[in-house]
């Protein structure tokens, strides 16, 4: 299962079987005051020992301004 947490709360999820190529996700989040923890995550849901890559690129924040709504 391949996760996105923020302050400890998933914000995003999808199963990391199969082979979805490149994905584009954008996910709406409130930042918190202060400091707040971005974590992207693998979690095995299985006994199998199959191998799996993963990864994660361009990840960044974007302020309400620079979004655009269709």
């Amino acid at each position: 299962m391949k996760q996105v947490l923020l302050n400890g709360k998933v914000i995003w999820e999808k199963d990391a079987a199969g082979n979805d190529g490149w994905l584009h996700i954008t996910v709406p989040v409130i930042l918190s005051q202060g400091e707040n923890a971005l974590e992207l995550k693998l979690t095995k849901k299985s006994e199998r020992n199959t191998p799996i890559s993963v990864w994660w690129d361009d990840v960044k924040f974007e302020s309400p301004e620079d979004l655009f709504v269709l």
